[in-house]
């Protein structure tokens, strides 16, 4: 018995090409980040810079192009899935835009220092405020559904003019003959 793939030959050498591309750029990417903040492993920037660029022109002459700008853009995005998004509570959405504007600005300080771009920093200090006022509105709103549902889990009681039936009702004596 034979089993035959939908894929061809060339469509699997494309994904993988695409997917060693993808692995190769976030690699480096990632450790740039990290070494700006302190951390990573700055010899090996130029080891991953090389297997990325090896990547893209492996990439370029299976595809028979060059990578398209949208695909650089999605290899390096850090949004969420808009579907999965949608799903979240109201609070919780405007808790990730928050911290999505705090990451966006911090990167955009980091590349501005990096470059000696005051202007640019300046944009980057504004989104992050942004972000803090995106934070504190998201933490009010998951304080306000929280007390909404402390007081819909809460037993309701009906106003009633006359005490409870055997409250406060003097006890009788008990009479021992």
């Amino acid at each position: 018995m034979r089993i035959v793939s939908q894929n061809s030959d060339t469509d699997l050498a494309r994904r993988h090409a695409g997917q060693n591309v993808e692995l190769a750029l976030q690699e480096l990417t990632a450790n740039l980040l990290r070494v700006i903040r302190g951390a990573g492993e700055p010899r090996e920037i130029g080891l991953q810079a090389l297997a990325f660029v090896e990547a893209t022109e492996t990439y370029q002459d299976v595809v028979r192009r060059p990578l398209f700008v949208s695909e650089v853009k999605r290899m390096l995005s850090i949004e969420q899935d808009e579907q999965a998004m949608r799903r979240k509570k109201s609070a919780d959405r405007i808790e990730f835009h928050g911290m999505q504007a705090i990451i966006c600005g911090a990167l955009q300080i980091a590349a501005s220092r990096i470059l000696c771009q005051p202007r640019q920093e300046a944009s980057g200090r504004r989104e992050i405020e942004d972000g803090l006022r995106l934070l504190e509105d998201a933490r009010a709103e998951s304080r306000q559904e929280t007390a909404a549902a402390g007081k819909a889990a809460l037993p309701r009681r009906t106003a009633s003019l006359s005490p409870p039936v055997g409250f406060l009702k003097p006890r009788r004596a008990n009479k021992q003959e």
